[in-house]
């Protein structure tokens, strides 16, 4: 019997953190395709100047969001 409350509560914990990552996701793509090519290209290339490495879509979104709340 706890062995299967276990299981259940896992399967519910697993549920939301699925959807708690698709969410997110669709926020990223959302704000990805909110801004202009030219914009995301900017970003793109200044992220990668910071940090040498390719940012994700996640990073880009983040520093858009950032950079248009001040």
């Amino acid at each position: 019997m706890k062995l299967r409350l276990f299981f259940a509560i896992m399967a519910i914990v697993c549920f939301f953190a699925i959807l708690g990552l698709a969410g997110k996701q669709d926020y990223v793509d959302h704000v990805i395709l909110s801004m202009s090519q030219s914009e995301y290209d900017s970003i793109r290339d200044h992220l990668l100047s910071e940090t040498g490495s390719e940012p994700s879509e996640s990073d880009i979104a983040q520093y858009y969001i950032d950079k248009h709340q001040e």
